[in-house]
């Protein structure tokens, strides 16, 4: 393990907001509807993580401090060690992050118009804008190195139990421990001042869409539905400013200028994670970080730009359907085909050396470019529908169609960094190929074809037993790889009019996957008031291609078994629902360069609804009610990654209407 810590996140949301929905009806054929909405969370924030540090010179590289003997190496990872103490040398890392405006706001404004324009032909008209801002204004941070001297030892326990640890006799309770050594109090060492300031994430969209329908009722053929759609997306954040210590104002001895005064986490931090592991771990208020970061943090726009977090993308999106509607006395059907094209113009930050032509040398984060990249992709999505009625109570479904969506915008369009520039490639000398990271511009958006087969039996009234059979074929599916690009590249080892060399980046990829399975459901009524729903999917996915890290060939979040078990009673005024449910273990993808799976996890949750009359009604709904604790490993049982306890959340709803 690289770092070990005892983190504590504390966080206030409050949202406020508003819709205003207002309808016309100039004609019984022709109603027109406005809506506009509006709301902002406030979502003030504080993450203290008190961190053994083990990636500072410890055993990587072969150059660091190594293990005392007695250490426990299990499936390649040294599960258990202790390190002795070498003075100067600091085995911990404490981050006091303070978000005191973090803000998300959002809004949008709709125009929805409905016209029957015969009795067999009608239209459906729609037009609007929505803005979405991530602000993110502050960042107030102080990283201190506690443990200077002390040593260490850790031991991991899969995923039982959160990890012992220890930085060896520190006293981290307070910001002052007592030097064993000295008898003196000694101040935590100053380590750094980061995080990014100034951040706005813009989300952007406008649409407007046309939709009709004629309905023929002519035999078997019933309905022809067709439609047009254009939407223009922005994403984009700029001018994000990465804060760095003020050396100047903090002087020579930085420990002098600390907050007076501190708390500590509260006493039953950690409860139900384990035990072993540092609690009552010492903190300085937001406001005492806000203080400080106002006096001694460098947050200058130019020095301080953090390109590596900028990044900009807008996305065109036609797209125009058919569909023709089908039907007899025991069957019905649809066969339809749907267009979509996407227009891509992503900007991506491209970390370069010095020499290079254009290149943006200002920022204390090192040289860059902005590298344009454009794009446009046309896609034909056929799909198909078919219902049969067996019998009055026994019904089969078939369906066939493709599908796609786009992949994420923050796969699209971040940064990209790469390694030390190769030298100039001179056949028949072998290439040496340099390293890089990020975003990938180039991503196609993903298709499926998807195929799925089931039968339903309604046995008694609200009752049902079905059962359904599936296959997805995906192709473009969001992975993770290395991919090789050539990058022109400028420095001191090849001409100064620059040469192509190559790089291979670890980066989102492309690559092809499959799910199959089969899911079951079962409802059943238990007197006038009672009753269940069950429900179980078994869904096997994976990565067919050969673009995957580490050999893993999973799907992301994708778990093999999914089941849900709720009861309910309900009458004409009062209901109440209690439900369980649970998904095995899945792949959430890298973190790091390093897969990292969770755990699989059951919650429990409650609704009781209380209807008083027509426009008044009260709701109760309680969620996590059992506080499951939520646990991530790394490559096996034996690298466990994070263990998280949410605590149950409760909603009281009041609803009025006139």
């Amino acid at each position: 393990p690289a770092l070990i810590g005892s983190a504590f996140f504390q966080q206030k949301r409050q949202r406020n907001g508003g819709m205003l929905d207002v309808e016309f009806q100039p004609s019984d054929s022709l109603t027109i509807d406005a809506t506009g909405f509006l709301s902002k969370l406030q979502a003030t924030n504080v993450n203290d993580n008190y961190l053994m540090w083990l990636q500072n010179g410890f055993v990587h590289d072969g150059n660091g401090q190594a293990p005392n003997p007695g250490y426990i190496v299990q499936n390649n990872t040294l599960v258990s060690a202790t390190f002795a103490p070498v003075a100067g040398k600091p085995y911990g890392v404490y981050d006091q992050i303070s978000r005191p405006n973090e803000v998300a706001q959002t809004n949008f404004g709709n125009l929805d118009i409905d016209w029957r324009a015969t009795d067999k032909l009608k239209f459906y008209a729609q037009g609007g804008v929505s803005t979405a801002h991530g602000k993110t204004p502050f960042q107030d941070v102080l990283e201190t190195n506690p443990g200077v001297g002390n040593g260490a030892a850790y031991s991991l326990n899969g995923t039982t139990t959160a990890p012992n640890w220890n930085l060896g006799n520190t006293n981290g309770t307070t910001p002052n421990p007592i030097d064993p050594t000295t008898g003196l109090a000694t101040p935590v060492a100053f380590g750094w001042i980061f995080g990014d300031q100034n951040m706005d994430v813009l989300d952007k969209e406008w649409w407007t869409r046309l939709d009709g329908t004629y309905s023929f009722n002519a035999g078997p053929f019933k309905d022809l539905e067709f439609g047009v759609r254009y939407s223009e997306h922005q994403r984009h954040l700029w001018n994000v400013i990465g804060q760095g210590p003020n050396f100047g104002a903090l002087g020579p001895n930085p420990s002098q200028t600390y907050p007076t005064g501190y708390g500590n986490y509260p006493s039953n931090y950690g409860n139900g994670l384990g035990s072993g592991f540092p609690t009552q771990i010492w903190t300085w208020s937001p406001d005492q970080l806000s203080a400080y970061d106002s006096a001694y943090a460098n947050r200058d726009p130019v020095t301080r730009a953090d390109w590596t977090a900028d990044y900009g993308l807008q996305e065109k999106d036609p797209s125009a359907y058919l569909e023709a509607t089908f039907g007899g006395d025991r069957w019905a059907g649809n066969v339809g085909v749907r267009y979509a094209q996407t227009k891509e113009d992503i900007i991506n930050n491209v970390g370069v050396s010095a020499q290079t032509p254009g290149a943006i040398t200002s920022s204390a984060f090192g040289p860059y470019i902005q590298v344009p990249t454009d794009h446009t992709y046309n896609n034909v999505l056929p799909t198909a529908n078919l219902k049969l009625n067996l019998t009055p109570s026994l019904i089969a479904r078939f369906a066939a169609g493709e599908t796609m969506t786009r992949a994420d915008y923050s796969a699209l369009a971040g940064s990209i960094q790469l390694g030390a520039p190769p030298p100039p490639c001179t056949p028949p000398t072998p290439c040496i190929i340099g390293t890089g990271s990020g975003s990938n511009p180039d991503l196609k958006p993903i298709t499926s074809w998807n195929y799925d087969a089931g039968i339903e039996w309604y046995f008694a009234p609200r009752s049902l037993l079905d059962f359904d059979v599936f296959y997805m074929d995906l192709k473009n599916y969001v992975a993770f790889g290395t991919v090789r690009k050539s990058f022109l590249t400028f420095s001191n080892q090849g001409p100064p009019q620059g040469y192509p060399a190559d790089y291979d980046l670890t980066v989102p990829v492309n690559a092809t996957g499959r799910v199959g399975g089969f899911e079951a459901n079962y409802i059943q009524a238990i007197g006038e008031h009672f009753g269940i729903e069950t429900n179980y999917t078994y869904a096997d996915g994976k990565q067919t291609s050969l673009l995957t890290i580490s050999g893993d060939d999973r799907l992301v979040g994708t778990s093999k078994n999914t089941f849900n078990i709720m009861g309910y009673y309900e009458n004409a005024h009062f209901s109440a629902r209690i439900a369980y449910n649970y998904r095995s273990e899945f792949f959430s993808g890298l973190d790091r360069n390093t897969a990292f799976s969770q755990n699989g996890l059951g919650t429990l949750a409650a609704s009781l609804v209380w209807i008083v009359n027509d426009n008044f009604s009260v709701t109760v709904d309680g969620m996590n009610l059992n506080n499951p604790t939520l646990k991530y490993f790394a490559l096996n049982d034996s690298q466990p990654r994070a263990f998280y306890k949410n605590g149950a959340q409760y909603y009281l709803t009041l609803r009025f209407k006139m």
